[in-house]
């Protein structure tokens, strides 16, 4: 009855027939964020996964972010270009939210981490543990448009990238990403 009352406000609200299929997952599912855009959604599980979702459709976009523990929370940053995870393995991660790939190396609390937000601007991450909470300043992405151009369009050709940017190189454009900077603790 009451999944029926949740399902007719949802159709009510945007005005569809049908809603998109449920985002399955192997366990208990403890936050989801939209990104800004509300294109995407993230999810994460006490199954150690966090995932993003085409919010139109419940496609997956990205393989499931594999974690040492539970995953407690997750957030878009600002510009949707990356996702924080904060987990139960006394620590928050940060992840490419169109390849989800991991990004710098996990930031460490002495407990467990429940929560993470992203600064308006992007620039800082908060974490919030067992009597603490800390600010790390995020690196800003390298300018490399190349390199976000494979990332985004991983299903064209170097040589469609080269006529589409004009670059006029002999040496692959994809073939890793380039390291990402850790991200670095401002308080204690």
């Amino acid at each position: 009855m009451l999944r029926r009352a949740v399902d007719a406000v949802g159709l009510a609200l945007d005005g569809r027939s049908e809603l998109p299929p449920p985002l399955r997952h192997d366990d208990g599912v403890w936050s989801v964020a939209f990104s800004r855009d509300g294109t995407r959604l993230a999810t994460s599980t006490r199954y150690k996964t966090a995932r993003v979702w085409d919010a139109a459709t419940g496609a997956p976009i990205t393989p499931p972010l594999r974690h040492d523990n539970s995953v407690n929370s997750v957030v878009f940053s600002p510009d949707g270009t990356q996702l924080a995870t904060a987990f139960a393995e006394n620590s928050a991660r940060l992840w490419d939210a169109v390849t989800g790939a991991s990004i710098g190396a996990p930031m460490r609390h002495d407990s467990v981490v429940f929560s993470v937000a992203f600064s308006p601007d992007g620039t800082r991450l908060a974490t919030a543990s067992y009597k603490t909470a800390r600010l790390w300043r995020l690196s800003p992405p390298a300018p490399d448009i190349f390199a976000r151009a494979c990332a985004m369009l991983h299903d064209r050709s170097t040589d469609e990238l080269r006529t589409r940017y004009s670059i006029a190189v002999s040496e692959p454009l994809c073939l890793q990403p380039p390291p990402a900077p850790d991200p670095k603790l401002l308080t204690d």
